[in-house]
């Protein structure tokens, strides 16, 4: 494969995009479609598009990461949203007590 059959625009598409909708969930699709998360070796699953269009992997791999993908973001429940924002707050809050101890040693 080449250029596969997108020519590496998706690269250029995730490194111009990855994080920038200000929307944590928004971010984490984008993620999942272009960067990582799903997909042949975690690279996205636009990138496992990428190589079944361009014969490199086959159907049966593709269609196991798209139904992983599906799985994933088109049965949330409101409790599974409430989860994942729970998950991102306990992160951030983690890095800023990091933070803040870091500083009160220096």
């Amino acid at each position: 494969m080449s250029g596969g059959r997108f020519n590496y625009q998706e690269i250029t598409t995730a490194d111009e995009f990855d994080g920038v909708w200000r929307d944590e969930e928004i971010n984490e699709l984008f993620s999942d479609l272009f960067v990582r998360g799903f997909g042949h070796q975690d690279q996205g699953l636009v990138k496992s598009l990428d190589l079944y269009l361009s014969n490199d992997i086959g159907e049966e791999a593709y269609r196991e990461q798209v139904a992983a993908f599906k799985r994933k973001w088109f049965g949330r429940t409101p409790e599974q949203r409430v989860e994942f924002y729970q998950g991102k707050l306990q992160k951030r809050c983690a890095e800023l007590k990091a933070e803040l101890a870091a500083g009160a040693t220096s």
